[in-house]
């Protein structure tokens, strides 16, 4: 009897530690719940492969003013953001209400096969959480494993890079603002050019689109008269006066300039006078914290 009892316990026992193994297999890894969780909470965790990039896909148990997350992805010694731009969170469908069972995922063209992935949330109240790593599980096929093909995924991960850049070197403004724009644009004054050309000053050039600063050590190396009045420094391009700012006792200049496209030569020429009247100055305001979290 006591020999049955022992080979009940053990078997009992060997499922027992069976049954994590099983469950990672098929849910991915449960996350750890610590302080940071209190508002948002993982449930599980996994990532697939098929040699050509990673899957990584987790459930969340719960969301309250989740606003999204960050894939990581760990590569030996090297920690990185896999993720280009945040992925929403319940924030963007539910706002402050709390939610369950969100499910996500997000393909990784970087990942390989040792890679180790975790993913972070970011709340409202500037909170965050991370859920627990999980290792790569590899699979002969994502598409017969019941996700899309590895093709198909790097197809979507591209447009999807692609559209929600942030990041371009040009402004772009809607179509209604773009005509306003263009119709308000200063035109070139070519007699009031040929009048700036012929006061004494010194030339600025500028090469690409950005906001410059020269300094007084600068403009008095260059043969600018740093001892005048320094209200009446005036900035000119193609005999259009531009406003500037003007440190204190002339310490520096700065404005706002763009380069030229043109075959000949891609630099602008600034030219900066001390005119006969005050110049155009770039407004400023003192911005005042404000009550709140942001």
């Amino acid at each position: 009897m006591k020999r049955i009892i022992s080979l009940c316990l053990l078997s009992a026992f060997l499922c027992t530690a069976a049954a994590p193994g099983f469950s990672q297999k098929r849910y991915g890894v449960p996350s750890k719940p610590g302080a940071a969780d209190t508002g948002s909470r993982f449930q599980t965790i996994n990532a697939v492969s098929d040699g050509t990039g990673v899957l990584v896909e987790w459930q969340m148990a719960f969301e309250t003013d989740n606003i999204g997350f960050n894939v990581i992805r760990m590569d030996g010694a090297e920690t990185i953001v896999a993720s280009p731009k945040l992925i929403l969170g319940s924030t963007a469908n539910a706002g402050s209400k709390r939610v369950t069972g969100g499910k996500y995922s997000f393909f990784d063209p970087e990942g390989t096969a040792g890679s180790v992935y975790s993913v972070q949330y970011f709340s409202l109240d500037g909170k965050t959480g991370t859920s627990a790593t999980t290792a790569v599980q590899t699979v002969s096929d994502l598409a017969s494993a019941g996700y899309g093909s590895s093709e198909e995924l790097l197809s979507r991960a591209a447009q999807a890079k692609q559209r929600g850049s942030v990041i371009s070197e040009r402004p772009q403004f809607p179509r209604a603002l773009a005509a306003e724009i263009l119709e308000n644009r200063p035109e070139a004054d070519p007699a009031t050019h040929a009048w700036v050309a012929t006061q004494p000053g010194v030339r600025i050039g500028v090469k690409s689109e950005g906001v410059y600063r020269v300094t007084k050590a600068e403009l008095l190396a260059a043969g600018f008269d740093v001892n005048g009045d320094s209200s009446r420094w005036q900035l000119y391009r193609e005999g259009v006066e531009h406003a500037i700012s003007v440190g204190p006792n002339g310490d520096f200049i700065e404005f706002y300039g763009k380069g030229v496209d043109r075959q000949e030569t891609d630099t602008a020429t600034y030219f900066l006078i001390s005119g006969p009247a005050a110049g155009k100055r770039i407004a400023e305001k003192v911005a005042r914290p404000v009550a709140g979290t942001v």
